[in-house]
């Protein structure tokens, strides 16, 4: 569980970190690059698209959270749990 954790924190820390100009260009990278490990995958296409839900970027949220939440994703880690949640919480809010 706290390597789970710890991936998520390092990937909102490298996101975090970049200038406004190339913030979704590094979102991309980091996803990108934890597509190499399927329970990696899933953790951080969800800490991915939490940071594009909490930028206002709700479409873009929704793709990363299917990412998470479906194979090849380990879908027993913790990212694709949430995701789950949370796209079924995004499905109970849509008026």
């Amino acid at each position: 569980m706290k390597r789970f954790v710890m991936t998520v924190l390092a990937s909102a820390v490298l996101v975090a970190g970049c200038g406004k100009s190339d913030e979704e260009k590094r979102a991309e990278e980091v996803a990108k690059a934890a597509e190499k490990d399927n329970l990696q995958l899933a953790t951080v296409a969800y800490g991915v698209g939490l940071w594009h839900l909490l930028n206002g970027r709700d479409a873009r949220a929704r793709e990363y959270f299917e990412k998470a939440a479906s194979p090849p994703a380990q879908l027993s880690g913790f990212g694709s749990v949430a995701a789950y949640y949370e796209l079924q919480r995004m499905k109970s809010t849509i008026r």
